[in-house]
């Protein structure tokens, strides 16, 4: 029996061990890489800086196109392209897609390319095409490289995808000292990421195959008296790295450098500097200790769409009359699109990140994004090891976060005009690329994430517990600001919504209401009459101002100033009016608000199916929220099934940027189309609101001897712990 016993343990120990091995054995990678000579024939025009006014003249050191490939297999594989130009063009990146796509089935989020934005390369047409008006000749020089540049780098891939060999992967990290910020003057002691992250690829029983390592700092060291093709610092660590390590290719990944730049500055011999600087950097971390990095590898992609700030006509027709070269052929850029009716009110950003199982991560950015953005994530994403790279993808304007957009200066305004954009980017940029990177960070498997910090107006709105409309009245037909105040003290509410309708409720009597709340501690949110409710469709309007919504915000933040009780507004079934609340009313009506009171927030009513992606795109920069009233409309709307609220508040939620508040609407007095809720329904919403939500709202006020049921699930409800 003893015998039989050793047996089974022995036995059961090796299932286990088989087991264990199995759960952690390591998925095998593969790894190639191909190297292209982009270097075009000279004399031809470099890029970068305006004042240039005749082409390059010679070659400093060659510049290249390469690709690293990696996979585990066909469905689990990355491309990382990098190459020494200072952005690529949308159709090059088109031609360079379709053709890998074409050869070897990849999807879009298995190709990430990286341009180095050396400011002594080639002219990448129409990336900066606003600094050159270029003869027929040079033009079609230019297109001729740009086509042949997108051949070359489809060989590089070829030539990975034909040397794939048993590799392994490690990572670490360096510093740099040399990239300063840029904006000094605007913002002293601005920020600067000095990380220098590098890639390790192994092939296995042959050694080191690969490096690739990045920097958050302009390739512009050489200024617009150099007229001699090179790589700038960039190119000089490349050469750098691959001479001390024979057989190696040295790879540069761009950063957030939109903001950073080189110093000192001016001489290939200052360039040479920084690229040893860089180089040894790399040097250092590659004889260190450095951490496996292991697949699965996993790829996600996306656009989202950057709106840019209103322009009146009349400024690019008096820019187009102007001594300014640059102004005017942007002006003629906007016109033409207007005049032909083409949209230009919005960029296609794409946004994509690599994940190596939860070793390294590379988000990749577009175009030239500040350090902000790079320094925000890894706040983001603090167990991530990560790398965020700008100038991926295409290169078409600058990228500026919020406070480069207040702050004003080249990044976010003047450098719109040598791009050819439209103007600055609206205000909610910076948002609108986070929820995008949220995304792809979480469909690539990034799990722990650390929200940035809330808005000015969140502070007096998260947690708010209020009631709507139909406060108790006085014999007279006024509001009875004392009956009211007791009430909402009674059910622990800390929130009172006024309904402006009429003259019984219009500012005025709102104003007298005003200091009763504040001496309570309650917070006041005041809801307009929209159009589709006033006269002719409806007896009353919102008084004095009626249906000017421009005359009302300017007034409600002035008096969101002198009375900081009052903390939001809103306008009744905003969706439904879209008509007259166009973006571009918007921004004049929000505009008003901002400039007098930016803490006074916006929270329009919207329903759920009106809250869709497109809503979400065209109206998150001017709301600090919505105010959702649940109707369960995600199965069949309704007053009686509480089931979906928490679900329909995720799904709105994950539609805008992180901040943006959801307030849930409560039905407590019935709707016209789906009878009376009861007390029970109205129970489980203000639970569920709670829990999902940033606040609660009740519509109407309850008055206590009509619903003493309602009014009591309100108390309850309202004094218990979320």
């Amino acid at each position: 029996m003893k015998k039989i016993c050793g047996i089974c343990c022995l036995f059961l120990a090796l299932v286990q061990l088989s087991f264990g091995q199995n759960k952690t054995a390591e998925i095998p990678i593969r790894a190639g890489v191909g190297t292209v000579d982009i270097t075009p024939q000279m004399p031809f025009w470099l890029t970068g800086y305006a004042a240039r006014k005749t082409p390059g003249t010679g070659v400093l050191h060659p510049i290249w196109a390469k690709a690293l490939v990696i996979e585990q297999d066909a469905n689990s594989r990355i491309i990382i392209v990098t190459v020494d130009v200072l952005g690529l063009s949308h159709e090059i990146v088109t031609d360079v897609f379709n053709a890998a796509h074409e050869k070897y089935g990849i999807r879009r989020s298995q190709l990430l390319l990286n341009s180095s934005h050396t400011h002594s390369g080639p002219m990448i047409w129409p990336c900066l095409e606003v600094i050159y008006d270029f003869s027929a000749e040079d033009q079609g020089r230019i297109a001729e490289y740009n086509q042949q540049l997108a051949k070359r780098i489809i060989a590089a891939i070829d030539t990975a995808m034909a040397g794939l060999a048993p590799a392994r992967l490690y990572s670490g990290h360096g510093e740099a000292g040399f990239a300063i910020n840029r904006r000094n003057d605007i913002h002293p002691n601005g920020p600067v990421d000095h990380d220098v992250p590098v890639l390790k690829v192994e092939t296995i029983g042959k050694g080191m195959k690969a490096v690739l390592f990045g920097y958050a700092c302009h390739n512009t060291t050489l200024v617009d008296d150099n007229f001699l093709v090179n790589g700038d610092y960039a190119g000089f660590a490349q050469k750098k790295l691959e001479a001390d390590f024979p057989g190696v290719t040295a790879m540069f990944l761009m950063g957030c450098a939109g903001d950073q730049n080189p110093s000192p500055r001016g001489t290939a011999a200052i360039a040479g500097q920084h690229g040893n600087s860089l180089a040894a950097a790399v040097t250092k971390t590659l004889k260190g200790a450095m951490k496996p990095v292991l697949a699965p590898i996993r790829t996600d992609y996306n656009r989202v769409f950057l709106a840019f700030q209103p322009v009146d006509l009349k400024r690019y027709q008096e820019e187009i009359r102007s001594t300014d070269r640059f102004l005017q052929r942007r002006a003629k850029l906007m016109l033409d699109a207007y005049n032909k009716g083409w949209s230009v009110d919005k960029l296609s950003y794409p946004i994509q990140a690599v994940r190596f199982n939860k070793d390294f991560t590379i988000l990749g950015l577009s175009d030239e994004v500040v350090v902000d953005y790079s320094l925000l994530y890894k706040k983001m994403f603090p167990e991530e090891n990560l790398y965020v790279a700008g100038y991926c993808s295409d290169v078409q304007c600058y990228i500026p976060s919020k406070r480069i957009l207040q702050e004003g200066g080249y990044e976010g305004n003047e450098s719109m005009i040598y791009y050819g954009q439209p103007g600055p980017f609206a205000a909610d940029v910076e948002d609108r690329v986070t929820k995008t990177v949220l995304q792809v960070m979480r469909n690539v498997g990034v799990e722990k994430i650390t929200l940035p910090n809330e808005q000015p107006a969140a502070a007096n709105l998260k947690g708010t517990l209020g009631t709507y409309a139909f406060p108790p009245l006085l014999p007279n037909g006024e509001v009875d600001g004392q009956k009211l105040v007791a009430q909402l003290k009674d059910i622990h509410a800390n929130t009172y919504h006024w309904l402006a309708w009429g003259k019984q409720s219009d500012l005025a009597a709102f104003k007298k209401f005003i200091p009763l709340a504040r001496n309570a501690g309650i917070k006041l949110w005041i809801t307009l009459v929209p159009p589709s409710e006033a006269p002719p469709f409806a007896r009353d309007f919102s008084e004095p101002y009626k249906l000017d919504y421009l005359k009302w915000a300017e007034e409600l933040a002035k008096l969101s100033l002198q009375e900081p009780t009052l903390v939001a507004w809103s306008i009744d079934d905003f969706v439904h009016n879209l008509d007259l609340f166009t973006p571009a009313y918007m921004r004049k009506m929000i505009g008003k608000v901002r400039a007098i009171n930016p803490k006074l927030a916006f929270i329009p009513c919207a329903y759920y199916e009106q809250v869709t992606p497109k809503f979400a795109v065209d109206y998150a920069e001017f709301m600090e929220g919505i105010l959702f009233p649940y109707r369960n409309e995600s199965i069949v709307a309704n007053l009686d099934d509480a089931s979906t609220a928490e679900a329909e508040i995720t799904h709105i939620r994950a539609l805008f940027a992180p901040g943006f508040m959801i307030f849930i609407d409560i039905y407590a007095t019935g709707h016209s189309a789906y009878g009376e809720s009861s007390a029970a329904y109205v129970e489980e919403l203000i639970r569920a609101g709670r829990k999902s939500a940033d606040g609660v709202m009740i519509y109407c006020h309850q008055d206590p001897a009509k619903y003493p049921e309602k009014y009591q699930v309100l108390r309850k409800g309202f004094a218990a712990k979320p």
